[in-house]
């Protein structure tokens, strides 16, 4: 399956984006200064390094006006591998319902656990950011009809059963506390 030059090709590409070496070599992260066949591509900590450098593959989407289109909400919407960056990053997401519906929402900060240095210290990077979520209408978002932050940090936040008349709405996705990236 050519693991060893697709993870050799991925870490130079890594290096291409301005990610430098990651210590210590605990064969954890694609960016480390030494090969590992225990996986393959990158792992949490290479992906917000990325992320950090460029936000999420959905980048721009820091206002009502350049939101992310999920399109008509008649079943199961499934949002992944996106983030928040920064104290002011956030990031919005525009749908509709065709009809009155009963609105879910799972908000899950995503990351791993991995050790940063030498002495035993180590990271839980789904526990950056205290992420929250709002549910927004009219044109420009502009009308909150409802604000989530129940759940602690890294916990995830559970909205259920919330109505929804036919419409056009926002989700908008916050963070309450923290100040690096978090994947959800």
């Amino acid at each position: 399956d050519y693991r060893f030059m697709r993870n050799i090709v991925m870490h130079e590409h890594g290096h291409g984006h301005g990610l430098a070496h990651e210590g210590p070599i605990n064969q954890t992260k694609l960016m480390e200064a030494s090969y590992t066949a225990v996986f393959y591509g990158p792992r949490d900590d290479d992906i917000r390094g990325g992320m950090r450098n460029y936000g999420d593959f959905a980048e721009h989407d820091d206002s009502y006006d350049t939101a992310n289109a999920l399109g008509a909400f008649t079943g199961q919407i499934t949002v992944e591998n996106h983030s928040l960056t920064a104290l002011a990053d956030i990031d919005w997401y525009a749908f509709s319902t065709p009809t009155a519906s009963l609105f879910d929402v799972f908000l899950q900060a995503e990351g791993s656990y991995y050790i940063l240095d030498s002495v035993g210290g180590g990271i839980f990077t789904n526990q950056i950011m205290d992420l929250g979520f709002e549910i927004r209408s009219g044109a420009s978002g502009e009308t909150l009809l409802l604000a989530q932050n129940a759940a602690a940090i890294g916990v995830q936040e559970v909205l259920l059963d919330y109505s929804l008349p036919a419409g056009n709405y926002f989700l908008k996705v916050v963070r309450h506390s923290g100040n690096d990236v978090q994947r959800y």
